[in-house]
């Protein structure tokens, strides 16, 4: 959505060090971003419910 990766001025050990803390890049600036944050937080458990949620959010 941005057009580049997460944290993408990090080095790969320190990203992951985040995400595992669950210390994710804010996105509800961004078009969908409460789908990516949900997606993140395993809000999900199909497929079918991201595009529920795509659907709702355009």
């Amino acid at each position: 959505m941005t057009g580049e990766e997460p944290y993408s001025n990090l080095d790969d050990e320190e990203v992951e060090r985040r995400f595992q803390n669950r210390d994710f890049p804010a996105s509800s600036h961004l078009c969908c971003g409460t789908v990516i944050q949900n997606c993140w937080l395993g809000h999900f458990v199909a497929a079918k419910q991201v595009v529920q949620a795509l659907v709702c959010e355009v």
